[in-house]
């Protein structure tokens, strides 16, 4: 399963990454106003931004701008878009008419800025539309959408959950396709700025993975703790509060849950013996025998775990005895949402544990045995 996502080009000059125009206009001819209360802020988001008199890449550099340097809208914009691969995304965007610190006024390309600064602007809002356009596609873009309207206007628990299954539905569709669209930079000054992707899809964030070679979209328990909170119901909080039992390290979603420990990008060993399997297991029974609205999220955290055990290839960070421990444990727990197929296959495990090396089972791994 691909699973990753990304972005890169620049080398000192910005206009030498690949460009081509998509204008409806001829660019520097026509612009539109967009006027508001107060002026939008922006912020420059790579080195040597070039500002220019007129917009369009035919206009002339009359500055170089920093990355950080904070602009402000002074409330035109191109009515032509220019198609450029910025540090690894290829964004299809207009030109911006802003005012530097100095009071230098002039045209800068909306796809080298980041709307962190005043996100929930009418430009702002404008433009990271676009950026979605350009990325999901129009229908793509329109699901995340409504995937963002509904977790800002969820103000109860029923709904702030249902947002969270549109949310992980939404992810698991494109991350193929953020994968394909986006590529990384080799060094920090060309990775890429995915602040304004964390604006248009909250709850989740990005992370590279793969020795640094990829982004992945993770869950950001830390955003949805804190929309729990404002709900009466504390339906979405144990639930959230489970997901945080399974991903301490930051609250955040990671491949590798608690009950594993990595040793290298692509695997590691399971820690059971720990007590943190049966431990979770035991969250996760207790949510079920309320009755609770996730019933499927929470049996797929027992999933994962369970196959952490049942993985043939697994090995055990601990040592056998202390693995046994636990196994025997959670077999006499009798959780009911241990299945009867599960305890029939921990059952079997529970076996080959007796004699782990008949079995090719690699147990205390953390003392190098």
């Amino acid at each position: 399963m691909k699973i990753f996502l990304a972005l890169i080009c620049l080398p000192f000059v910005l206009w030498s990454c690949q460009s081509e125009t998509s204008q409806s206009q001829e660019p520097g001819q026509t612009t539109t106003e967009t006027t508001e209360m107060g002026p939008t802020q922006f912020v420059v988001n790579i080195d040597r931004l070039r500002m220019r008199d007129t917009p369009g890449e035919e206009g002339t550099v009359i500055k170089e701008l920093e990355k950080g340097t904070i602009l402000y809208d002074q409330g035109e914009v191109s009515d032509f878009t220019t198609r450029i691969k910025l540090r690894g995304i290829t964004f299809d965007e207009p030109w911006l008419k802003v005012i530097a610190p100095d009071q230098t006024v002039g045209w800068i390309y909306a796809g080298a800025i980041h709307l962190g600064t005043s996100p929930d602007s009418k430009l702002a809002k404008l433009l990271r539309e676009k950026r979605l356009v350009t990325l999901f596609g129009p229908d793509g873009a329109a699901q995340l959408t409504a995937y963002r309207n509904h977790f800002h206007q969820a103000n109860e628990a029923k709904a702030l959950l249902d947002a969270y299954r549109e949310g992980r539905q939404f992810r698991d569709q494109f991350v193929d396709l953020l994968e394909e669209k986006i590529s990384v930079g080799e060094t920090e000054e060309t990775q890429p700025d995915l602040f304004w992707l964390e604006e248009a899809m909250p709850g989740f964030i990005p992370q590279l993975v793969a020795e640094g070679t990829v982004y992945y979209l993770f869950e950001d328990y830390r955003q949805w703790i804190k929309k729990a909170k404002e709900t009466d119901n504390p339906l979405d909080d144990q639930f959230v509060e489970l997901k945080i039992k399974a991903f301490p390290t930051d609250s955040i979603e990671y491949f590798f849950a608690a009950w594993q420990i990595q040793t290298w990008d692509y695997g590691g060993s399971s820690l059971l013996g720990r007590g943190i399997h049966l431990a979770i297991l035991k969250a996760a029974e207790a949510l079920i025998q309320s009755g609770h609205y996730m019933d499927s999220e929470i049996r797929q955290v027992k999933t994962q775990i369970v196959d952490d055990i049942l993985q043939p290839t697994n090995s055990f960070w601990e040592s056998k005895e202390k693995v046994i421990a636990e196994m025997d444990n959670m077999l006499q727990a009798n959780l009911t949402i241990i299945d009867k197929k599960d305890k029939i296959a921990l059952e079997a495990r529970r076996q080959q544990f007796d004699a782990p090396e008949s079995h090719q089972i690699e147990m205390n791994v953390r003392a190098g045995n």
